[in-house]
């Protein structure tokens, strides 16, 4: 059985390796560092990921809005990592269908379950 594609849209090459790393057994890791919106939505048409994750850290609602955009384009789940509003600089998941903000910190375990609940709604 093929793995699932995950596309990870950060320019933090440390994001992009710990996600890599973090979840390439699992799953079949995209990284692309395009980050404008246009330039998202076109990395998604071409790849046709299960899941996006915008892992781009920007404190502000950029992220959010780039998120919308996908939206407007395709049904495919997107997860948002952001260090948005935590005040406390720590990585936290951001996901409106996911209840917005969690209160624990990021592991890899964690946004595995997050993913695999995320990729199943959509099946």
């Amino acid at each position: 059985m093929a793995l699932k594609k995950i596309l990870v849209v950060s320019k933090d090459v440390y994001m992009l390796s710990f996600l890599g790393l973090g979840l390439g057994e699992d799953y079949e890791v995209l990284n692309t560092d395009i980050t404008d919106e246009e330039g998202v939505v076109a990395v998604v048409s071409e790849k046709k990921p299960d899941l996006v994750i915008l892992a781009i850290m920007i404190p502000g609602a950029e992220e959010i809005i780039l998120g919308l955009r996908i939206r407007q384009s395709t049904e495919i789940p997107i997860i948002t990592l952001s260090n948005f509003k935590t005040g406390d600089g720590k990585v936290r998941i951001f996901s409106p269908k996911d209840r917005g903000y969690l209160g624990r910190d990021l592991t890899v375990s964690m946004l595995k379950h997050l993913i695999q609940r995320r990729i199943q709604r959509v099946i």
